[in-house]
């Protein structure tokens, strides 16, 4: 091949790359999409926790915990201890594939953490976008009158 012509398809391949680029960025919605199909509702992970299809992870403060009680059987793992991630692994006895749901206030923390937690291997993270306490997703967990147990060792 000559030089011309291995120039002309580098430049024809760095184009292709910046087209691509550029479409990704302009066409967010199937991304929109995605983040959408992650979402279940208090009545959904309810329902799916009572069957034992589901375990609920409560990524708020041991103080929220106190205040309003946890999902009944839910784990307890705070977003904003340094040990997070472990807290969690542990909670799946390390099956990163568990069906979980993560639960926050009203969605903004379970949201975090489902990033979180997606780059960290899981691979089945829903979010109750609504939350303990409601939000534009939902009435939210307690609103709904889902179960929740006391946190006596928080």
């Amino acid at each position: 091949m000559k030089k011309s012509n291995r120039v002309r398809a580098i430049h024809r391949r760095a184009v292709f790359g910046w087209v691509l680029v550029a479409s990704l960025t302009l066409l967010p919605a199937p991304l929109v999409v995605h983040a959408e199909a992650t979402i279940i509702s208090a009545e959904q992970a309810s329902r799916r926790v009572a069957d034992g299809e589901l375990l609920i992870i409560d990524v708020r403060t041991s103080a929220e915990w106190r205040e309003t009680g946890v999902p009944a059987g839910a784990a307890r793992a705070n977003i904003f201890d340094g040990d997070f991630l472990q807290r969690v692994k542990t909670a799946v006895s390390g099956n990163l594939s568990r069906p979980i749901a993560v639960i926050c206030a009203r969605g903004n923390r379970s949201t975090e953490a489902e990033a979180l937690l997606s780059q960290a291997g899981f691979t089945n993270v829903r979010n109750v976008k609504e939350g303990m306490l409601g939000s534009a997703h939902g009435p939210g967990w307690l609103a709904g009158g889902h179960p929740t147990e006391r946190c006596a060792n928080c």
